[in-house]
This record gives structure tokens, C-alpha cells and sequence, in this order.
């Protein structure tokens, strides 16, 4: 009788240790869990606002081009009104 409930007494114990233990690791695991999910759902935040940004940014880069060229052709005209002038003193 004593092995019986020596056995049942052990089978109990390492059975409540196996369960802290799965307890411990499932709550480990559900942790890891949590933290990827919000890693992932950041990731997809700053993709969102990438791709949202990416207009902007795109027409911010037209912008720029545009006042290069603007920039270059109002250079062109201060150079052409200098000639004109240049040529109306000469008549």
C-alpha cells in the first residue's frame, strides 16, 4: 500500500511540476505571440504610410524638377531681355 500511494504521491507532483512548467512555457509562448503580432501590425503601419507618403514624395520630387527647369528658362529670358536691350542701345 505504501509503494501505491508512494507512486500516486510522486505521479501527482511531477505531473503539477509538468503543468507550472507547461503553464510557464504557454504563457512564454502567448507572450511571443503577442509581441510579434504587434511587431507585424507596426511593420504594416509604416508600410501604409510609406505607400502614403510615396505620392507626396513623388510630387515633391516633380516640384523640385520643375522649379530646376523654371529656374533654368527664367535665366534664359534675363540673358534674352540683356540682348534685346543691349541691341535697342545699338539702334
Amino acid at each position: 500500500m505504501f509503494d501505491i500511494l508512494h507512486f500516486k504521491y510522486f505521479d501527482q507532483l511531477h505531473f503539477e511540476q509538468k503543468s507550472a512548467s507547461i503553464s510557464e512555457a504557454d504563457k512564454h509562448f502567448f507572450e511571443k505571440v503577442d509581441q510579434d503580432v504587434a511587431n507585424i501590425l507596426s511593420k504594416d503601419q509604416i508600410k501604409k504610410a510609406r505607400k502614403a507618403n510615396e505620392k507626396f514624395v513623388a510630387e515633391n520630387a516633380r516640384r523640385v524638377q520643375y522649379e530646376d527647369q523654371l529656374e533654368q528658362k527664367d535665366k534664359v529670358i534675363s540673358g534674352l531681355k540683356d540682348v534685346i536691350e543691349k541691341l535697342k542701345v545699338r539702334n
